[in-house]
Order: C-alpha cells, then structure tokens, then sequence
C-alpha cells in the first residue's frame, strides 16, 4: 500500500470507532478530502485509492480541477467550503455537491437566484450554513444568536436546500473543551430543526478537521472536512 492508501485506512478505522462509540454505524459519516492548494494528481491519486468527495476552497483552483478531472474521476463529488464572495457565485452553480460555507442572507439570495438563471441546473443548490461558535474575529460564519432569525429568513428562498450546518471551533489543547463545544453545537442543532420546512433540514453537521475529527464523530458529525491527516503537511 501507498503511504496515501495507509493514511486513508487508518483515518476510516478511526472514523469506524468514532461512530461505534457514539452510537452510529460508519456509513453515518461522510469523509471530504480536503484538497486545496493539492494538485489535480494528488486529487487523482486519492481517487484512485477510493475517496470519493473532495474539498475545495478557493473558486478558481476548484473550478480549474474540476475541469480538468472531469472525465477521469467521473464518479468525485465536489463541496466548496471556504469564504464565498457573492460574484464568485456565478462560476459555482452546477458544479458542486454542496457549498458549506453560507454565512449572509445575501448570499443565499445570490446563490438562489443563480441556480434560478440557469437553465442546465434543474434542483435547489444543497448548501450548509457556517457557524461561528465562539464568535471570533478571525472567522467567519453567523453567531448562535443570530442563527434562529437566520433559519426563518433563508427558507425565502426557492432554489437554495438548507441541509445543515457548518462548524469550525476554536483550537483547544483541551480535548474536554473541545467534546463540550460538539456536543453543544449537536444539541442546538437538533434543537433548531424544528424552524424548518420541508425541503430543508438540519441533518447534516460538517464539524471536525485533522486535529478533532474523531471528538467531532462522537459528539454527532455527519461530515468531517480532512486534509493534513490525508495528504500531510502542505509544502
């Protein structure tokens, strides 16, 4: 085996526990390679030793290994997941499984009306909502507080499907701190689901990143976003 076919054993061992422990079975989880700033043959060769969805952050460099993979890796799914500019939303339609990272009502009214406008696209762009927990200045995502109001404004939209939502938690050395911001984040969620009409839902919860992903599976993460664990550290 590769060393990349190792990592991704160990990593699905890891996530098989993480769910037994909390109850779930591993189909229970999806695992996203996150894959920014990798090129298209590190993409390829994740592929090749069975992943299946992959990550990316920034618009041009997704949108570039789409095209150019598109007909060796015909069965990837693609998630945007990094900051998203409203005039970059154009580009994305289409292309991506889902976008994790809807933070302003004006962006899902933006992304809603360009699944609208074209006309190769026939179903809602799946999106999740990102969540700021500790409400840091250095991220991005709505607050908690806000998130009730927010729920009730986005359902607005026609062609947008609210699936869940999107974590990215302070570092802590503490593994107790970080099982109770999971959990927490868990139960307002489930809290929450009852703001929401059909065709949404909160079912999905993206949280958990190299360094956590195994707290975050146990706490009730439906998506786990990994690179470094994956692929190593970037150069």
């Amino acid at each position: 085996m590769t060393t990349l076919e190792n990592r991704i054993q160990q990593v699905e061992d890891r996530i098989k526990k993480a769910a037994q422990a909390g109850g779930r079975k591993r189909e229970d989880v999806l695992l996203l390679a996150v894959t920014k700033t990798w090129g298209a043959d590190v993409v390829r060769k994740a592929y090749d030793a069975g992943l299946r969805n992959f990550g990316e952050n920034y618009v041009q460099e997704a949108l570039e290994k789409i095209e150019n993979l598109k007909n060796e890796i015909p069965e990837a799914k693609w998630h945007f997941i990094g900051h998203l500019q409203s005039n970059k939303v154009k580009n994305l339609i289409g292309k991506f499984e889902m976008i994790h990272s809807v933070d302003r009502i004006s962006l899902a009214e933006e992304i809603s009306k360009r699944v609208d406008q074209n006309p190769d696209v026939n179903e809602p762009q799946k999106i999740l909502i990102e969540v700021n927990i500790a409400n840091e200045e250095s991220k991005n995502g709505i607050s908690f507080e806000a998130l009730p109001e927010f729920l009730d404004e986005i359902q607005a939209f026609q062609h947008i499907m609210v699936r869940g939502l999107m974590i990215m938690p302070p570092i802590s050395e503490s593994k107790t701190e970080v099982k109770r911001l999971f959990n927490q984040i868990r139960d307002e969620k489930d809290r929450l689901s009852t703001r929401l009409s059909s065709p949404h839902s909160l079912i999905e919860l993206s949280m958990g990143t190299s360094h956590d992903y195994v707290e975050a599976i146990e706490a009730g993460a439906t998506i786990v976003r990994l690179g470094t664990t994956l692929f190593g550290e970037r150069e």
